[in-house]
């Protein structure tokens, strides 16, 4: 009887084995890189205004200022992508993470809230809600073994929007 069952197993193996028809099947698609823009591709200004006391500026709540931004993302990044913006520029050669600005002992502090954001280091994460984007203030910030001239200044850094 164990015989008898073990061939009609292999019996029916084969006669499925023998129905068995091969096709080929074709994978096609598109793949299509989904972007984020900042600030409609516009530059983002931070106008610390022409009455800025050097003795007051203290890196963390004098003329703290928002910078004020926009930022729109293709329909493919979904409501739970994770959104990374970082800035990047040329680090001052004091403090830590400052940008630096045309003005010796002068440099801009960039925070998430109230939290540093390093120039070239710093990430602020975030979910994707188009609403809801962190808030980075810029604030200036000192070499304190230099004694500021007044005058104007400048500096410019890059703000980028990565996601997973």
């Amino acid at each position: 009887m164990k015989t008898f069952l073990s061939g009609a197993i292999l019996i029916a193996l084969l006669c499925v084995a023998e129905g068995t028809r091969a096709a080929t099947v074709t994978v096609q698609g598109n793949v299509t890189i989904a972007s984020c823009t900042l600030n409609d591709g516009q530059d983002i200004e931070v106008p610390f205004g022409n009455d800025v006391v050097t003795t007051k500026i203290d890196g963390k709540s004098y003329k703290k200022m928002l910078l004020k931004y926009t930022f729109q993302c293709d329909t493919g990044i979904g409501t739970g992508a994770v959104l990374t913006l970082s800035i990047s520029g040329t680090q001052a050669s004091f403090g830590s993470g400052l940008l630096l600005t045309n003005m010796n002992g002068l440099g801009v502090q960039f925070l998430n809230e109230s939290t540093a954001l390093p120039v070239n280091t710093g990430k602020a994460t975030f979910n994707y809600n188009s609403d809801q984007p962190p808030n980075i203030y810029a604030v200036l910030a000192r070499d304190s073994s230099i004694s500021l001239n007044g005058g104007a200044f400048s500096a410019t850094a890059t703000m980028s929007l990565d996601y997973q």
